[in-house]
């Protein structure tokens, strides 16, 4: 098997600056495919916390997971 390099790193210069524009409250939801894959390599179970909520996509996977004890959620209120 061999490995590829997905990002070379690169020395920061004003010029390689880039301007990103952000969501409303820095609002970006993980989809629900990388929550799927997550569950497989990472073994969470029991009390499991949820701190930046949102509209909950991880939170309704988490939910049905069968090794989910229990589950806290929390975030900000905001109409997006």
């Amino acid at each position: 098997m061999t490995g590829t390099q997905l990002l070379i790193p690169q020395p920061h210069t004003s010029a390689s600056t880039e301007t990103v524009g952000r969501h409303s409250l820095n609002f970006y939801e993980s989809p629900s495919w990388f929550t799927t894959e997550l569950l497989r390599h990472v073994p969470l179970s029991g009390v499991i916390g949820e701190p930046c909520v949102g509209h909950g996509a991880i939170a309704t996977l988490l939910s049905t997971w069968p090794y989910t004890k229990q589950m806290w959620t929390n975030d900000i209120m905001t109409t997006l």
